[in-house]
């Protein structure tokens, strides 16, 4: 754009195209563009966090699929470091995880994309990322903390879109990372345990209030989880997995139904890396792909049926992280909270500890558990007698952080301990056995435990009752 500048001033013309020119970009339309999060391809010196995209130069862009040699449109230029784009049901906002100036935390913002004028939802003093909008002008995400519940773990918080109300809602000493939301309204993300032992990460679930926290989906043996998981129109949730022993990634889907046992690898033939994936349009799937002969990860679209890839756009020295398509989307449901911040603890009931799987664990008295013991982050929580049917009844403390292990009656561990698990306040769980997983129905039976009061966790808190 070219205008007369004179002594006096820019000349009236020009000024007015300018005005123009300026409202227009004010207002500007990106339906129908694809939101981009970039990061430059050398990181090395630059990782923050030490995962993709929470990196000094990291940023979002928008481009329009059909013009790929377009120049981007940078959405984030008053910004040190941007990442984890995602749009809200309307296609009209987008949270992000972002870094205003070098020497700041990463947190939480939403712009809008008709303005792209940008709010801060979080003032944490530790890293704040992986956005998500909920229902209800909500938003979760998950924030690095530093304590005797969590260790030194990424946990997770959900807040109103005017960034009021933020609170906690995971307290388990394990990583939540990565997080989506599935239609039925549960956040999805990965989870790695953090402490006794750091382990292996897995798909979990939870509802946004932090209650139900369960497995969704474990990794065969030497699988790492790359990217978070998306649901699709036709029930596959989509990941990227990468192979322990070969480095080598591939595009992988789970059935929403039976996801411990629909694992199918939707990219067999092709021998590049992935970063991302995310349903697409008509079918397809938004990807990035490293292959043998690039030099960045390029985006692609990926039929699955036919196993072709299809370039969309490629961004030199920098790597596609994250894509997906400015429209609007379906909402999931939203889902009531059980959670009642005036109560201090919550119940948990098991119907058989010896029960696991399809059949009983017992084979004889020497090998049948009849207690368990609640172990939290400092030790023994206290151990309980099982009921002669198997069954257990049990007031923890709220957002307290335990393990369960089961113990024969002379006190020998049978199995354990499991997963960590924690209750929110008036939250009740139950489960069918130890380690069945969530695709087991429970018994049509009413547990002995349950006619009785429950026992209280800690158990020293008994002899104060």
């Amino acid at each position: 754009m070219n205008w007369e500048y004179k002594a006096g001033g820019t000349h009236l013309f020009g000024w007015l195209v300018l005005v123009f020119f300026g409202f227009s970009c004010s207002t500007q339309s990106f339906d129908g563009m694809l939101l981009v999060a970039v990061q430059p391809t050398n990181t090395s010196g630059l990782t923050v966090l030490g995962e993709n995209g929470y990196v000094a130069g990291s940023k979002i862009v928008a481009i329009h699929p059909e013009s790929p040699n377009a120049n981007p449109i940078e959405l984030t230029n008053d910004f040190f470091a941007a990442t984890a784009p995602e749009l809200s049901y309307d296609g009209k906002r987008m949270l992000f995880s972002a870094q205003k100036s070098v020497s700041d935390k990463w947190q939480i913002w939403e712009m809008t994309l008709s303005g792209l004028q940008a709010q801060q939802l979080s003032h944490f003093t530790e890293d704040c990322i992986s956005p998500v909008y909920l229902p209800g002008d909500r938003f979760v995400f998950s924030s690095f903390l530093k304590n005797d519940t969590v260790k030194n773990s990424f946990a997770v918080f959900q807040g109103k879109l005017d960034g009021s109300q933020i609170q906690q809602v995971s307290y388990d000493p394990q990583n939540h990372t990565a997080l989506s939301v599935l239609k039925d309204g549960r956040v999805l993300s990965i989870t790695q345990q953090v402490y006794p032992l750091v382990g292996d990460d897995k798909f979990m679930v939870m509802r946004p209030d932090g209650t139900k926290l369960e497995l969704f989906c474990a990794h065969n043996e030497m699988e790492i989880f790359r990217s978070s998981a998306h649901e699709t129109n036709d029930g596959k949730i989509v990941f990227v997995s990468e192979n322990g022993n070969t480095k080598k990634s591939d595009l992988v889907s789970v059935d929403y139904n039976m996801p411990f046992h629909s694992r199918n690898v939707l990219s067999p033939e092709l021998a590049g890396d992935f970063l991302f994936v995310r349903p697409g349009q008509n079918g397809q799937l938004l990807t990035s792909y490293l292959s043998e002969s690039a030099q960045e990860f390029q985006l692609y679209s990926y039929d699955v049926e036919m196993h072709v890839l299809t370039e969309i756009w490629q961004y030199e020295e920098f790597d596609v992280l994250d894509a997906l398509f400015i429209q609007a989307y379906e909402r999931p449901r939203n889902l009531p909270s059980e959670v009642n911040s005036s109560e201090e603890t919550g119940l948990l009931m098991c119907q058989d500890i010896n029960f696991s799987g399809l059949e009983s664990m017992a084979i004889d008295d020497k090998q049948k558990a009849q207690k368990i013991e609640i172990i939290g982050t400092e030790g023994s929580l206290g151990k309980v007698n099982a009921e002669s049917d198997g069954s257990f009844y049990l007031k923890v403390d709220a957002n307290l952080p335990f393990r369960i292990q089961t113990l024969s009656a002379g006190g020998e561990l049978i199995k354990g301990p499991g997963s960590w698990y924690y209750i929110r306040p008036n939250e009740r769980r139950a489960c069918v056995g130890c380690h069945t997983g969530t695709e087991i129905s429970p018994f049509n039976q009413q547990p002995i435990s349950v006619r009785k009061d429950p026992v209280l966790i800690p158990v020293q808190k008994t002899l104060n009752k």
